[in-house]
């Protein structure tokens, strides 16, 4: 029954486990790594879809366009977006 056993013994037989367990940690963590920047990248993603122009946004810059509003009223509304921090919509 001794003799079944010997692999455990053999010092070789320690550096192949050891190195094998390297390798394995470094592919969960290399693939781990990639899940997790897939999923960061896609919550990213949805983030940013949530800010995109609506048609109301469109109507805004036709109004803003047309030649029916003066200028007082413009800088008025620049005012306005400058103070809430939009400011591409201030310029």
């Amino acid at each position: 029954m001794d003799s079944f056993y010997i692999a455990y013994r053999d010092p070789l037989f320690g550096i192949i486990i050891f190195f094998a367990l390297i390798v394995v940690i470094s592919v969960a963590s290399f693939a781990w790594g990639v899940l997790k920047s897939s999923k960061q990248k896609s919550l990213i993603l949805s983030f940013i879809g949530k800010f995109r122009a609506t048609k109301t946004q469109n109507i805004y810059d036709m109004i803003l366009q047309s030649d029916e509003i003066n200028v007082d009223s413009l800088i008025l509304l620049a005012t306005s977006s400058e103070k809430f921090g939009d400011f591409d919509r201030a310029i």
